[in-house]
């Protein structure tokens, strides 16, 4: 099955509905933009040139979203590996010195052992907290953040 057809099953079976989601898609030729919109979902084409992940994630967040508590930002390929996945990536937010969330990658099928190992090492099955006192520990990696 196509990883698009994945990821849009894998958001429409979560416990948790988005009350929107949107994709910006960047002038791509396969099925995404094209399944989204069949599937009741803003579908915005922007010019490949104009692409870029943060400012893009940006610009959608400050377009569609600036009325929503919280915007879950995924890629095209985050197919979501529990049902729950959405209301396990929000439920940080109800501390609220929480400032942002992101949610473990597990390696895709068929990913070779370099690929697998680092999701494995960047995303432990554990949830950690982390914040600047933690720097001594974690060194650099207390503030990584996955932005995917």
């Amino acid at each position: 099955m196509p990883l698009w057809r994945q990821a849009i099953e894998a958001l429409e079976a979560q416990t948790l509905q988005p009350s929107k989601i949107v994709v910006t898609d960047s002038s791509s030729v396969d099925e995404g933009p094209v399944l989204a919109h069949e599937h009741g979902m803003i579908v915005e084409i922007m010019d490949e040139a104009s692409f870029n992940h943060g400012g893009t994630r940006r610009y959608a967040v400050e377009k569609y979203c600036s009325d929503c508590d919280i915007a879950v930002l995924l890629t095209q390929d985050s197919v979501l590996a529990e049902r729950n996945a959405l209301e396990k990536i929000i439920a940080p937010f109800d501390d609220h010195e929480v400032g942002a969330v992101y949610g473990r990658q597990l390696p895709r099928q068929g990913a070779d052992p370099i690929e697998a190992h680092s999701r494995h090492f960047n995303y432990p099955s554990q949830s950690l907290r982390k914040s600047i006192a933690d720097a001594t520990e974690y060194g650099i990696k207390a503030a990584f953040f996955s932005n995917a």
